[in-house]
């Protein structure tokens, strides 16, 4: 596994520290006013989650994913994007910089941070206090058809509807995305390893 760490490392090092550094400054330029693409950013943790994941670093992956956790509901609208949480977000960033440059000398699991991913916990609003998600809509009756002759073909109503579109939920799609961007950095790290070796 150590050999397979080290092939690995400056493909991963370099893929975390560029999304680190991007979503810091997407988020510095939130605390300006500016405008944001929370699913960019949402992704962007995904991926340095599934990294770590991949290379055994569990502390890491910790991070990350209760980052995700908190801009979860934001995305989706149940949750506003505050200052402090943005100010959490921005201190999960600098720990796992650091955890980074540490992961960088000694190849092994940085050192947990409990006080930091309680402070993350303690921002993320419960669900039942983030509000349903909205309700499906259900797709607008063909005119010059009855109920019946409706719910005759209706085996297909929770999937394909009848000018050939298929309503997927949201769950699916975002871990669909998910799954590709942790497809990608793979990708990317290995090619790197390819060409190291190589040369």
């Amino acid at each position: 596994m150590s050999d397979l760490i080290e092939q690995l490392w400056p493909a991963f090092q370099a893929e975390v520290s560029e999304q680190l550094d991007a979503l810091e400054l997407a988020l510095l330029q939130t605390a300006g006013a500016g405008e944001i693409d929370l699913n960019a950013v949402f992704r962007y943790f995904h991926t340095i989650k599934g990294g770590c994941a991949m290379m055994g670093f569990g502390n890491m992956e910790s991070i990350a994913h209760a980052c995700e956790d908190l801009l979860d509901p934001v995305r989706k609208g149940s949750q506003a994007l505050t200052e402090p949480l943005i100010d959490a977000l921005l201190a999960a960033i600098d720990v796992l910089k650091l955890q980074l440059a540490t992961a960088e000398r000694t190849r092994q699991d940085p050192e947990g941070q409990p006080a930091l991913l309680a402070l993350l916990r303690t921002l993320l609003v419960p669900s039942s206090q983030a509000g349903a998600s909205p309700a499906p809509v259900a797709a607008a009756e063909p005119s010059g058809h009855s109920a019946a002759e409706s719910e005759a073909g209706g085996g297909a109503a929770n999937g394909a509807g009848s000018n050939g579109t298929l309503r997927v939920d949201s769950a699916t799609v975002d871990g669909f995305v998910n799954r590709i961007g942790e497809m990608v950095m793979l990708r990317n790290m290995m090619a790197h390893a390819m060409q190291s070796e190589e040369l």
